[in-house]
């Protein structure tokens, strides 16, 4: 008899004084000695990737984590982030990351949240293959590191593709400023 898959939960987590929102499936009862995590892309909101996370953890039947970008997270209500200030003293609640943050908020978790006995699975979607690279350079267990997913690399290889290579050149066009003789 086939196990019905369990459903997506959320959590916020502190890590490293930043309040963070995370998808998870992590039944009790699974003895895996692995454990996917999933970083997402652009704009780093974990529940867009909710279905996509459960149809995962349907297939693989191992525990599955997605974490959203600090400073991304659409649960973060005003009260939200004023129980975070009222938790955690020197919280970073309501702030802009920079990219290095991220990379070092991923790592962050793995360190803080992830039993350095199990195997990680790293899956990432666009921006987040960017976001993995970089964890991947920086790991400090890499023999915790058994497989990489890269979902559409987006930076990778923009420019060699004819619709990047316009697109690109479109982008940079809002950029450049126009004067207008009227």
């Amino acid at each position: 008899m086939m196990k019905e898959a369990n459903t997506i939960k959320h959590s916020t987590v502190n890590i490293n004084n930043i309040l963070s929102w995370v998808s998870y499936i992590n039944p009790i009862e699974n003895e895996s000695e692995y454990v996917i995590i999933f970083i997402p892309g652009n704009p780093g909101i974990i529940e867009f990737y909710d279905r996509f996370l459960e149809e995962i953890y349907k297939r693989c039947q191992i525990p599955v984590f997605g974490l959203s970008y600090p400073g991304h997270n659409s649960s973060q209500t005003a009260l939200v982030r004023r129980v975070c200030k009222a938790l955690y003293k020197e919280s970073r609640c309501n702030c802009v990351f920079t990219l290095e943050e991220q990379i070092q908020h991923k790592l962050d978790f793995i360190d803080q949240y992830i039993d350095s006995n199990k195997k990680v699975i790293l899956l990432a979607h666009s921006l987040g293959s960017y976001i993995t690279l970089n964890v991947i350079e920086r790991m400090k267990i890499t023999n915790q590191l058994t497989h990489v997913v890269l979902m559409f690399p987006v930076f990778e290889r923009t420019m060699e593709s004819d619709i990047g290579a316009k697109s690109v050149g479109r982008v940079k066009l809002l950029f450049t400023p126009m004067l207008i003789v009227t």
